[in-house]
């Protein structure tokens, strides 16, 4: 459709690289400023700088902001523990289970976070787009997923939350 098309060509405008998906309670407590890093097995330390979307998994399964990567440390859980325990947002049990045979962990540092005014769920993309448009696991690289690309500026658009709109030209 030519709502597509455009998208596409306003996608390259809106700076954001990633999508990564985030379990509700996790998604609150970063968009309240609560959470500043999240934590990952896998990560790449290059998204340092870059503009993130953040998606919301079962049962909100919604975009519900953006932020960008300020800084990203990789350790040994404990170490990683012991530096941003308080900025992590979890319990000392939940962090283990979660890090439980694991040599080195990615601590995403957070900011510049901004909620969206209203939540965009995945269903109203999939149905714009009319396609079923499948959330990453962890997160995806915008590059190498079109669709979900095209979700990502889909919801930037609905909330206004791009910059540079001057120079799109469609």
């Amino acid at each position: 459709s030519a709502v597509k098309e455009k998208l596409v060509k306003i996608s390259s405008f809106l700076g954001k690289d990633l999508s990564m998906s985030l379990h509700p309670s996790n998604a609150d407590k970063i968009l309240e400023g609560k959470k500043r890093v999240e934590i990952r097995r896998k990560f790449s330390s290059r998204w340092k700088g870059h503009k993130i979307s953040l998606y919301s998994t079962a049962p909100v399964q919604s975009f519900v902001g953006e932020a960008t990567i300020e800084n990203i440390e990789v350790g040994e859980p404990n170490s990683i523990w012991e530096r941003y325990n308080r900025d992590i947002c979890c319990t000392k049990e939940e962090y283990d289970s979660y890090v439980k045979s694991t040599k080195e962990i990615y601590a995403i540092i957070l900011n510049d976070v901004q909620a969206f005014n209203i939540e965009i769920p995945r269903s109203q993309i999939s149905h714009l787009l009319s396609k079923d448009i499948r959330p990453p696991q962890s997160y995806y690289n915008l590059k190498n997923n079109k669709e979900w690309s095209e979700a990502v500026s889909i919801a930037s658009l609905l909330q206004k939350n791009f910059k540079n709109t001057a120079a799109i030209n469609i």
